[in-house]
């Protein structure tokens, strides 16, 4: 499956040496394209991120976010499924400076979809919490 990201961060200059790289992340998600099994899944979620600046090209980065994930199966068909639940992520990669503001980022994020399966139809149904993972790709503006 394919879909679209977008990523709004927010790192204030003036904290402690400690703190320094310690910002917020907000993300939305939407991955929907391509998809054979008629299945969406999109995503709003927000939290804490910490990027390492020690590098001069290079800013690793770990993330912790939480939010609302709805997820939909069978669009196309008559057994359609549809919900909307929380959802934690974590995850980090790194930005890189491609020139001035732009830069490339690249992305790694697990996702943890609790009780997933309990609302789901009988001949569907497991315990357990839904997993999904994945890489993004992308480029950002840094003002």
């Amino acid at each position: 499956m394919m879909g679209a990201a977008l990523w709004i961060d927010y790192t204030p200059d003036y904290l402690p040496s400690p703190l320094k790289g310690l910002g917020l992340e907000v993300e939305a998600r939407d991955i929907s394209i391509n998809s054979k099994a008629n299945q969406r899944e999109d995503i709003a979620s927000g939290g804490v991120i910490y990027s390492v600046s020690r590098f001069n090209k290079i800013h690793p980065y770990g993330k912790f976010l939480m939010g609302i994930g709805s997820e939909d199966y069978g669009l196309f068909s008559d057994t359609h499924l549809h919900k909307d639940l929380t959802v934690t992520s974590v995850g980090g990669g790194a930005d890189y400076r491609l020139f001035r503001q732009v830069w490339a980022r690249g992305d790694f994020e697990y996702q943890f979809w609790p009780d997933f399966f309990k609302y789901a139809p009988a001949r569907h149904k497991s315990p357990g919490t839904l997993s999904p993972y994945g890489f993004t790709i992308g480029a950002m503006y840094h003002f």
